[in-house]
């Protein structure tokens, strides 16, 4: 019985750590409104990773600067 708690403990924790790989950030522009390093510009205040899908809206300004390697996934 106590080995199908932690069975069941370590599915749930693995399913939760793999639904939040794949996170949707969107561009707010709430912080400089034009560096994508500036975690404000980002929904929830982070900056998108490896594992993100980023929406950046029409008429979010007229660009987005960055610089350095980025890496996200896209659509």
């Amino acid at each position: 019985m106590n080995a199908d708690r932690i069975l069941l403990l370590t599915a749930l924790i693995l399913v939760g750590a793999l639904t939040g790989l794949a996170q949707t950030i969107s561009w707010d522009g709430g912080g400089d409104g034009v560096s994508w390093s500036d975690p404000l510009n980002w929904s929830g205040d982070q900056l998108p990773g490896p594992t993100n899908d980023v929406v950046i809206p029409g008429g979010a300004g007229p660009m987005v600067v960055f610089s350095g390697t980025m890496t996200f996934r896209a659509g």
